[in-house]
């Protein structure tokens, strides 16, 4: 590409290679999802399943007394750290995928039948989480045998950190500043609406 007469082929080529080279062999070797990077870190730890592994080892340390957090190995806080960073990168790609989404049907003019695709994804994976709270404070499946003063404080901790999350996101939406400025007018600032 660097033989183009023009400087634009040059760079729409360089972005090209960037995006469909670079971006592709870093996303690939991103170990928190099931891609390349996944596998080599599976063969690296010498595990047949590293999401089943790390969801156990997060589990075990939900589940298991206080007393007991000492007598876990590095491999357990680590399986349990890789479950926690590979679900948060898992649902900020999702974030983002439906934020492409209703940018881009925003431009075409079709937004309202991509909010309700966003909003039925959003909506299952949300009931798939709620369901999870359930058999949680319910004591079934994987949660037999686990104290149910346990299983109650961590279903409260789940949900004081969702609330948080949620309203933290509203929050920053509702106290930002704006300038409004009209021509033969006043400006002035305002918390929630024009001055």
């Amino acid at each position: 590409w660097w033989l183009a007469p023009s400087h634009d082929v040059r760079m729409t080529a360089m972005n090209v290679v960037l995006v469909c080279g670079i971006s592709t062999v870093l996303f690939n070797a991103n170990p928190l999802m099931r891609y390349d990077g996944y596998f080599i870190l599976s063969d690296l730890l010498d595990t047949a399943n590293l999401r089943e592994e790390a969801r156990r080892g997060l589990r075990l340390i939900l589940v298991s007394p206080l007393a007991r957090w000492t007598r876990f190995g590095k491999r357990v806080w680590a399986m349990a750290g890789y479950h926690l960073a590979s679900k948060l990168y898992r649902i900020s790609i999702s974030i983002a995928i439906a934020t492409f989404v209703l940018q881009w049907a925003a431009g075409w003019g079709l937004w309202r039948i991509a909010m309700v695709i966003v909003a039925f994804g959003a909506v299952r994976y949300a009931m798939s989480g709620v369901q999870s709270l359930f058999r949680m404070v319910h004591g079934s499946g994987g949660w037999t045998g686990v104290p149910g003063g346990r299983r109650v404080g961590l279903a409260i901790c789940f949900c004081i950190v969702g609330a948080q999350c949620l309203w933290r996101g509203w929050n920053r939406r509702i106290q930002q500043r704006f300038i409004v400025s009209l021509p033969g007018q006043v400006s002035g600032h305002s918390d929630l609406g024009p001055v």
